[in-house]
């Protein structure tokens, strides 16, 4: 594959100005990169090469919007480098992978091409640079307005004693907050959820 369909393949999900970036990043560090399916339980993930794998292997879900594609895939890079400078010595989002990760997505940071509210979320974030993005509920909130379905809630939004529903059909009423997570009581049954307070949800119309 020349590095031109690389970068035409990369303008598919992380907005065109940084396909460039990502080409870099893909050919530097000779990447398996796989564009998933969605899965509920992950946006992306790293496999290094062991047990038979002969190239370090990415995922990411394909159906992130542009802005957090490009960030989830940033993650995951950062693990490969963390591999290739550490090995199995470092932790997968210790001091090493969070010190990497900061600095590979400089040239994203200081590159004057993010929104704005973006730029300052973002900045925010590598202040602590949790493991995941879902840990900062702002973050997760800006990234949500880049979505398709952005219509969408999150649980955060629903009024106390208002019912929403998980992508998963289950039908709740918002009873009480724990810090990030509230405490939720499934209609039909009265069943108690602990539900992220940044997750998204589609509010329930009682007249339908």
């Amino acid at each position: 594959m020349t590095r031109e369909q690389i970068i035409a393949g990369f303008k598919r999900y992380v907005p065109n100005e940084f396909a460039d970036f990502c080409t870099d990043l893909l050919v530097q560090y000779k990447v398996d990169l796989r564009v998933k399916r969605p899965r509920n339980t992950k946006s992306g993930d790293y496999r290094p090469p062991v047990q038979g794998r002969k190239k370090h292997q990415v995922t990411v879900n394909s159906d992130l919007n542009p802005y957090y594609f490009l960030l989830v895939y940033i993650h995951e890079m950062a693990h490969v480098k963390t591999w290739e400078d550490y090995g199995r010595k470092a932790e997968p989002h210790g001091q090493e992978w969070r010190q990497i990760f900061k600095e590979m997505s400089k040239p994203v940071l200081n590159s004057g091409l993010l929104p704005k509210d973006l730029q300052i979320a973002l900045q925010r974030f590598f202040e602590k640079t949790p493991a995941t993005f879902l840990a900062d509920s702002n973050l997760t909130k800006v990234l949500r307005q880049y979505d398709k379905n952005a219509a969408l809630l999150t649980v955060d939004e629903i009024p106390m004693g208002g019912e929403f529903k998980l992508n998963n059909g289950l039908h709740l009423i918002k009873e009480s907050r724990l810090r990030t997570w509230y405490m939720c009581k499934e209609v039909t049954t009265g069943r108690q959820f602990r539900v992220k307070g940044n997750a998204e949800v589609q509010q329930f119309d009682k007249q339908q």
